[in-house]
């Protein structure tokens, strides 16, 4: 107890005592200090208006420089510029460099293009100046236009008036079903809104408004029955619509659908564009072999300048077996008919083009290939702003003076049991040869504006005599062309028999084939599609027959054996158009003789390569 208390009394007595120092014993400071309540404190110093406070010394103020400087040594000095890789410097500034194209591509506008989209070489442009200007083509009256070269005008619209389209030269197509397209405009019927001509143009203006359960309104302006051409040169100068969704397009359908509907009659884009791809316009022909349905149409794109900001002259010279696609007056497709390829098609079914045609103008909104990116609506309205349209042909009777040469080059390009394709060189005429007489066994078969005929109903195993004459314009006749050839004779049930050796068919073409052998398969079956074979049994017995068949989704078709239907076969999906596969049919009898094999298309999609008989 006396230890603790004794702690507790020692506390009490500090705790009362003062600490103050006396006067004599107050600190002693540095000569930047001062003493602040009994305690040395720093001095803080007044800097001066060139001077910052740095710690607790003034300091000078650092150098302030623009942007792009920076102080060295008290001065602004330029800063080193960093380019992006694909830049150098010059003159102080960033300059992107020239591409390096690699093989197969070329600069143009200053990116690298495919050569054969260049038009007319490298960094070409077409120029914002029509090239039939000059020639005193632009009147009131379109019988004065002049000639270009040996091509006159026939018929024309230079737009020299105001209000709504001639109705002496220009109907309308009315609707909204979607076209065969998938478009989503309604074309109205002589609506100011839509089409109106004024200060010597026609503008085609598409707009988004509602129209009966369309969202968008346009026009469709045709020529049919008021100007209607077999052959010519037909140009239309325009300013093209642009932007997502817009499909404008100068193109031609036939008037009488000689061959049938769409697409087996024709038709001829002389120029479409889609708004998601400036800058590239198409040319390109459908026809019942050649279509974008079968994929298969054969066309060309170019790419040229601003056709949304200028004018351009688009343009065809259709001629008998060819179309000159043009634009401002230079060539850059050319369609031509080619018996080396299309020797196992009808004639009409490649190359349609010896009706007459009429003229469309239109601008679709959206569509199949036109809205394949959608559409933009905050682009409208949007217009086709045409300049003229004119159409030209040629006396080509007027100018001739010479018969045409005799035909020569006769080749047989295929030949089957009741069919055979004979193709000749063409004739040469001082002016143009208008079209072939053909004649089988003395007499007439066929008239053609074509170097080559498929010719059909023909008996197995037989020689024919096959006379050509070649006929221009003013009606002149070349002499007697004499060739001959024979069909096959019908295979055996010994034989491999290839598919394309059909005796009639319907609705399908050929194709190479990667399969075993190589040569021709049948394809583009459609239902209700048949191919028929005139065979020839070797013994009375009963038979099956194995198919060489591929098809990607799958699907049957029925086996006929002199018209009877015998089985049904089923395909399944062999994982691609050539990637072939055997199915085999179930029995059947056949007696010793000639017997029809037909296969007829249950569903749609099997290509056929051959088939053999077990």
């Amino acid at each position: 107890m006396m230890k603790k208390l004794l702690l507790i009394l020692s506390v009490v007595i500090l705790s009362g005592c003062d600490l103050t120092p006396a006067a004599d014993d107050a600190p002693v400071c540095l000569e930047t200090q001062e003493i602040i309540n009994g305690v040395c404190e720093d001095i803080i110093p007044v800097c001066g208006t060139d001077e910052i406070l740095v710690g607790n010394e003034c300091e000078p103020k650092p150098l302030s420089c623009v942007p792009g400087y920076s102080p060295v040594d008290g001065e602004c000095v330029k800063d080193d510029i960093i380019c992006e890789v694909d830049q150098e410097l010059i003159n102080d500034e960033c300059v992107d460099l020239v591409p390096d194209c690699p093989v197969g591509k070329e600069l143009y506008n200053g990116v690298c293009v495919l050569i054969e989209d260049i038009p007319n070489g490298p960094d070409y442009t077409y120029p914002d100046v029509d090239p039939y200007l000059g020639r005193d083509l632009v009147t009131d009256d379109c019988s004065l236009i002049g000639n270009i070269g040996e091509w006159q005008p026939v018929w024309c619209d230079e737009f020299n008036y105001t209000g709504l389209p001639n109705n002496e030269l220009w109907n309308y197509d009315v609707g909204g079903h979607g076209w065969g397209n998938g478009e989503a405009q309604y074309y109205t019927n002589a609506d100011e809104d839509n089409v109106y001509v004024e200060n010597g143009f026609m503008t085609i203006t598409a707009i988004k408004e509602a129209y009966g359960s369309n969202n968008y309104t346009s026009t469709r302006l045709v020529s049919r029955d008021k100007g209607d051409w077999l052959y010519g040169k037909i140009q239309v100068r325009a300013i093209l619509p642009g932007g997502k969704g817009m499909w404008p397009a100068a193109w031609m359908l036939p008037t009488d659908w000689s061959y049938g509907g769409w697409p087996d009659s024709g038709e001829i884009d002389i120029m479409e564009y889609v708004g998601y791809d400036p800058n590239r316009v198409h040319s390109t022909i459908h026809t019942g072999a050649y279509n974008h349905s079968l994929g298969t149409q054969v066309g060309v794109s170019k790419l040229i300048q601003d056709p949304e900001e200028i004018f351009h002259v688009y343009e065809i010279e259709w001629e008998p077996g060819v179309i000159r696609a043009m634009i401002d007056g230079i060539e850059f497709a050319t369609f031509e008919y080619d018996p080396y390829e299309s020797f196992n098609i009808d004639n009409y079914m490649a190359w349609p083009f010896d009706q007459r045609f009429h003229l469309l103008l239109n601008v679709a909104v959206g569509g199949a290939w036109g809205g394949a990116m959608g559409i933009d609506d905050s682009i409208f309205p949007q217009e086709f702003i045409i300049d003229y349209v004119r159409v030209f042909q040629k006396d080509y009777a007027g100018m001739d003076a010479e018969t045409p040469s005799t035909v020569s080059g006769f080749e047989t390009l295929s030949s089957l049991q009741t069919s055979a394709y004979v193709k000749w060189d063409k004739a040469v005429d001082d002016v143009m040869v208008k079209e072939y007489e053909l004649y089988l066994d003395g007499s007439l078969y066929e008239i053609t504006s074509l170097n080559g005929y498929l010719i059909n109903s023909l008996s197995p195993a037989t020689t024919y005599e096959l006379k050509v004459i070649a006929v221009d314009f003013a009606g002149n006749k070349s002499l007697d062309a004499i060739y001959s050839f024979s069909t096959q004779s019908p295979s055996t049930t010994d034989d491999r028999v290839e598919s394309e050796l059909y005796s009639d068919m319907s609705g399908v073409q050929t194709q190479s084939t990667t399969d075993i052998g190589g040569g021709l398969n049948v394809g583009w079956t459609d239902t209700g599609d048949f191919m028929e074979y005139d065979v020839i049994a070797t013994s009375s017995r009963n038979y099956s027959i194995d198919f060489r068949v591929a098809s990607e989704p799958g699907a049957a078709f029925d086996l006929y054996i002199d018209n009877v239907k015998v089985d049904t076969i089923t395909v399944p999906a062999t994982g691609g158009w050539q990637s072939w596969i055997t199915v085999t049919s179930n029995e059947f009898a056949l007696t010793t003789g000639i017997h029809s094999i037909k296969i007829v298309m249950v569903g749609s999609g099997v290509n056929f390569n051959y088939f053999e008989f077990n």
